[in-house]
């Protein structure tokens, strides 16, 4: 089964529509759902405040996997295998709270971990569809943060 989404890459009123399609997209494969991350055009742009809010968002997806499966490291058996070794360095980050805050990363990098360890968290809790979009739909266009980084939705 294919599917395609056509969206303009410069109008910020499909900023929710491309969330609730990477949401989509986590819930049917966490490696499709990080490309797909690291490609929202609200990660690059001339306000200085672009990069930080959209590593704080990233990262919050993790998070949210977390608090919504209490498992922060155990992702679903049948994706375990396929993680990129940068979600699987993202997830025992979450799980053992050890490591760094991912500076040194590039933001396409991190975005995509993120995108993709989430996926792959929320799919081996079982985490329905509607949850699983919830966890990306709900975290807002990067716009939308802050630079305190808080969430203005």
């Amino acid at each position: 089964m294919h599917a395609a989404l056509m969206l303009s890459q410069d109008d910020d009123e499909d900023s929710t529509l491309r969330l609730y399609a990477l949401g989509l997209t986590a819930w049917a494969d966490p490696s499709a759902a990080g490309a797909l991350a690291s490609e929202l055009p609200d990660l690059a742009g001339p306000d200085p405040h672009t990069e930080p809010t959209a590593r704080r968002r990233a990262l919050q997806w993790a998070a949210d996997a977390h608090d919504a499966t209490n498992t922060p490291s155990t992702p679903d058996p049948a994706t375990a295998d396929t993680l990129s070794p940068d979600a699987r360095t993202l997830l025992d980050h979450f799980a053992e709270q050890t490591g760094d805050a991912f500076d040194d990363w590039d933001l396409k990098r991190l975005v995509h971990a993120a995108a993709e360890a989430a996926a792959a968290v929320l799919a081996g809790d079982g985490t329905d569809a509607d949850d699983v979009i919830a966890v990306f739909a709900d975290s807002g266009p990067a716009t939308d943060w802050d630079s305190e980084m808080e969430y203005h939705g």
